[in-house]
């Protein structure tokens, strides 16, 4: 292989001569291509220059983004940022995509971005947009979503004089959660930053930057500023690995007995699945996802024979791992504490990716291969290739055998799970689940902010069946109110596909004035709430836990009912139809409905009631405090 690519450098093959002699030895021609793109050259630019000269501030980032094509600016504006609004009014192209609260307006940008594959571009308002849009920021920092995050902030000659909203060291705030913050103070400094910023935040792994902008410096002239294409401020990182590293992780795999392979979320950000299939299929080697509370997208199909679902501590299969391989993945996104170790530490370990954060930070890793995953996954497959024998071969199609009949042996049991509280009302979260799979579009978008009901949507909901099928979109920031802005952002970026928000009635409520985005802007989402009528995750911890709350039967913080939530009503409050559903039989008539008012351009709610689990999940156990008792009056309703 390295004289074929000798070869090609030197101009003596041409790039499908290349690919023709790869797919000779066996490598296929996907992964050809791959292989080879990080040698060729980038492409040359022109010297393409735009020129500004005696505008504002506010109408020079106003152009810069008309010229690198962004076609939103999500927001809320307040009096800081009324030079930059200005500005748009000349600009038709650039959409101001406005919400009530920070919170989903700095989401909406994150699903944008995930689902355009381009950065986002969001503009907020002083300190108080900041503190709102903090758990977005917390989001996207988590899982590399590009984001250029501006705020509008005091003028410059308040500062010092504790004026209204002045916070002098604002840029501070969001630091632990961003990849860059700048302050800018003056205005011909604007394309420099901004310039800085775009490619700070698309540069992977990718991340939010934050940029202040003073609201004289929005208003302000600048006499000259040149806007230069954006082209020219990205980093191209298709790296290729090292090949005697691949040489050794080459070797470790295909004398593996019991390997485990891990799809990161690397795989669906910058592209490989195909790749990886294939290297699972060449070894029959198990493949599992990133950990629930860790992954942010689905990398393998999950009706494939080899895939196990995501990985869990004392995983049943394999029995022992001898070789992990870990391909664009955390090590790890853990929940709770355990001394026990999640991959055994004679285990030997290989690590893929661009991410080097990751890499040996809190397991051991004996081999790091740093490096694009799709093109360090074409070399390992076509090294493994020449190592093959007939006896390998043999060895390998009795363990694909063995991976075939664990899958079927999980399956079975999960449709047995299924079958046991098939009629129940409320509803059984497994039932949900597999009527959502068979009603959701093949090809659409789940975007899911589920928190203990997610593994429900893992187990019995297909993904990526196709290569344009379906897509899951979720987020490992832990911060409640993501799912309605990242759905309503999702379907911003890939309008012509169907989006489907899966979504608890907690984190419902933490983000509903994104409800009324939608219906401002016509998105035409569904957003079907798994309904407990509490936050389910409070009672797992105290079930767990096993002390007082459980042995009085009260599990405080906990109970979301007395009042009971109107979700429906609150979305028709906002301008969005919707219902309640209660039967297991009326899920997939009331998807119908839902599906009608899409193709009408329109939201709508479906508010599915489901099964509360764990221990004591018939008690409420709730504080009935009152304050009017407190007053000597009768508790209303009482």
């Amino acid at each position: 292989m390295r004289g074929l690519v000798r070869e090609y450098l030197d101009g003596r093959l041409s790039r499908r001569q290349f690919v023709k002699r790869m797919v000779a030895l066996g490598v296929s021609a996907a992964s050809a291509r791959a292989f080879i793109a990080g040698f060729e050259p980038s492409p040359a630019f022109g010297e393409q220059v735009m020129e500004l000269n005696d505008v504002t501030g506010g109408r020079v980032v106003a152009e810069m983004l008309r010229a690198w094509n962004v076609k939103y600016v999500f927001g809320i504006p307040g009096t800081n940022e009324v030079g930059f609004i200005d500005a748009l009014v000349d600009i038709p192209e650039l959409h101001y995509i406005m919400g009530l609260h920070e919170g989903p307006v700095v989401c909406m940008a994150d699903g944008y971005a995930r689902l355009s594959g381009r950065p986002a571009f969001v503009n907020l308002h002083s300190i108080a947009g900041t503190a709102y849009g903090l758990g977005g920021l917390v989001a996207a920092f988590q899982d590399n979503t590009p984001l250029v995050v501006t705020v509008g902030r005091q003028d410059t000659r308040l500062r010092g004089r504790e004026a209204f909203l002045e916070s002098p060291r604002l840029t501070t705030i969001p630091q632990p959660y961003t990849k860059w913050t700048w302050d800018v103070l003056r205005g011909e400094k604007i394309p420099e930053v901004m310039e800085r910023g775009f490619k700070i935040a698309t540069t992977p792994p990718g991340g939010p930057v934050f940029i202040t902008f003073s609201k004289d410096l929005w208003k302000e002239k600048v006499d000259r500023a040149e806007i230069l294409p954006l082209d020219r401020f990205r980093i191209p990182m298709g790296i290729h690995p090292d090949p005697k590293l691949v040489e050794v992780a080459a070797r470790l795999l295909v004398e593996a007995d019991h390997p485990l392979i891990m799809a990161g979320d690397e795989i669906s950000r910058y592209g490989g699945m195909s790749e990886l299939v294939e290297l699972a299929e060449l070894l029959a080697a198990p493949v599992v996802g990133e950990f629930i509370t860790g992954h942010a997208l689905i990398n393998f199909p999950t009706d494939h024979p080899l895939y196990l679902g995501p990985l869990r501590p004392q995983l049943a299969y394999p029995p022992q791992i001898d070789v992990f391989l870990n391909v664009g993945g955390k090590m790890f996104s853990e929940f709770d504490y355990s001394p026990e170790h999640i991959i055994p530490r004679q285990t030997k370990v290989i690590h893929m990716g661009l991410n080097t954060t990751h890499m040996a930070r809190t397991y051991p890793v004996d081999v790091a291969l740093v490096t694009h995953v799709q093109t360090g996954l074409a070399a390992l497959i076509s090294e493994i290739k020449g190592l093959m024998t007939s006896a390998r071969w043999n060895r390998l199609k009795e363990r694909r055998r063995e991976v075939e009949n664990e899958r079927r042996r999980w399956r079975a049991q999960l449709a047995e799970e299924a079958r046991r509280d098939w009629d129940a009302v409320p509803i059984s979260p497994a039932r949900l689940a597999v009527e959502l799979n068979e009603v959701l579009d093949p090809q659409g978008i789940v975007v899911s902010e589920l928190v203990t009901s997610d593994h429900f949507l893992l187990r019995y909901i297909n993904f990526h069946t196709s290569a344009r099928g379906r897509t899951y979109v979720a987020s490992s920031g832990g911060c409640l109110g993501w799912g309605i802005g990242a759905a309503c952002g999702a379907k911003l970026a890939q309008p012509h596909r169907e989006v489907a928000l899966l979504v608890g009635d907690g984190s419902f409520q933490f983000g509903v004035q994104g409800v009324w985005t939608a219906a401002r802007y016509d998105i035409p989402i569904t957003i079907v709430i798994w309904n407990n009528r509490e936050y389910q995750a409070n009672r797992m911890a105290l079930t767990r836990y096993g002390r007082r709350a459980v042995a009085a039967k009260r599990y405080i913080g906990s109970h979301l009912g007395d009042p009971e939530i109107d979700h429906v009503g609150i979305a028709r409050g906002y301008g969005v139809s919707g219902e309640r559903v209660t039967d297991p039989d009326e899920i997939k008539p009331a998807w119908k409905r839902a599906r009608r008012a899409n193709r009408d351009g329109k939201p709508y709610v479906l508010d599915v009631l489901i099964k509360r689990r764990f221990r004591d999940a018939d008690r409420y156990g709730y504080e009935t405090f009152s304050v009017a008792e407190l007053a000597g009056r009768t508790r209303p309703g009482k």
